[in-house]
C-alpha cells in the first residue's frame, strides 16, 4: 500500500512521514505541528528583523563607523522577513538585491573617501 503525497501527488511507502520527492509531510499530525513551530517562531523573526533595521539606522546616523553594521543588517532584516512573510519575500530576489546594494553602497564610499582624500577642504577626515 503507498500514500499519496497531497501536495504533489507523488506515490510513497505507507511507512513514509515526509514526501519523497516535495519532503511536504505526509500526515496531518506532523503538518499541524511544523505550522505551530513556525507560528511559535515569529516573534523571534520580528526581533531579528527588528535588530536588523536598528543596525542599518545606527550606521546611517553615522553613531558608529563600522562598515559591517549596514551588511549585517540587511541579513538580518531580509533573513526576518523572509521567515515572516515568505509568500512576499522570495530568497532569490532577496540575495540579488542585497548584492546589487552592497555594490552601490562600498562603491559610493570609496568614491566618498578618494573625494575626502583629494579635496580635505570639503570634509572632515575621520583619521587626522
Amino acid at each position: 500500500m503507498v500514500k499519496l503525497c497531497p501536495e504533489c501527488g507523488e506515490e510513497n511507502d505507507n511507512s513514509a512521514k515526509f514526501c519523497q520527492k516535495c519532503s511536504s509531510p505526509l500526515t496531518k499530525e506532523l503538518k499541524t505541528t511544523l505550522n505551530e513551530n513556525r507560528e511559535n517562531r515569529k516573534p523571534i523573526y520580528a526581533l531579528v528583523t527588528i535588530i536588523g533595521v536598528v543596525f542599518i539606522i545606527i550606521d546611517g546616523l553615522g553613531l558608529i563607523l563600522n562598515l559591517l553594521l549596514v551588511p549585517l543588517g540587511l541579513i538580518l532584516t531580509m533573513g526576518g522577513l523572509v521567515r515572516l512573510f515568505p509568500k512576499t519575500f522570495k530568497p532569490k530576489a532577496i540575495v540579488i538585491g542585497f548584492t546589487a546594494f552592497m555594490v552601490v553602497y562600498y562603491l559610493l564610499f570609496i568614491l566618498s573617501s578618494c573625494i575626502l582624500v583629494i579635496y580635505p577642504e570639503r570634509g572632515i577626515l575621520p583619521y587626522s
